[in-house]
This record gives structure tokens, sequence and C-alpha cells, in this order.
């Protein structure tokens, strides 16, 4: 990705704004695995994802699904942690 904004969002902004659970919940998102059901915790990183935009739920089946700016912003998060392992290095 050669821009850190989509749609005028900045996704390097928004991904520091994450937390762990929702880094993780992103990223089974993303990758298609199975979430299976949420406890409180859970459930706040999951709806923190929806009111930003990154995650919805569609219908028929019911599940959760990435939007184009949660799959932007996991990529972010990917070239953010590479390039922290690189520096170490």
């Amino acid at each position: 990705m050669t821009s850190s904004t989509v749609a005028g969002i900045d996704l390097m902004e928004l991904a520091g704004q994450m937390g762990p659970s929702e880094t993780d919940f992103l990223d089974r998102v993303c990758d298609g695995r199975k979430l299976g059901l949420a406890d409180r915790h859970e459930d706040r990183a999951r709806q923190w994802c929806r009111r930003k935009g990154l995650a919805k739920v569609v219908m028929n089946p019911r599940r959760w699904i990435a939007t184009p700016l949660g799959l932007a912003v996991r990529d972010a998060l990917r070239a953010r942690a590479s390039l922290i392992e690189e520096e170490r290095s």
C-alpha cells in the first residue's frame, strides 16, 4: 500500500487506537477464521471494530466480515510490525 490514508482516514492513527483484542478480532475476521461466542470483553472489541467501520455483520448465514477499510488497517498493522522487526535486526 502506497498511501497511509483510505477515504480520508489515517490508517496508522486508527491502527494506533486498537488494542490487542481489537487487533486479534480484526485478524480473525480478515482471515475468515471461526469466531465462536463472545464474552463481554470480546463483544466490546467486535463492536468497536463495527463502529469504526472495520467489520460488519452480514445475514444468512449470520457472520462477521471485514470491510475494505478493515483489510487496509490490517495490512497497515502488518507493515508496521514488519518495519519494527527490521529495525530490531
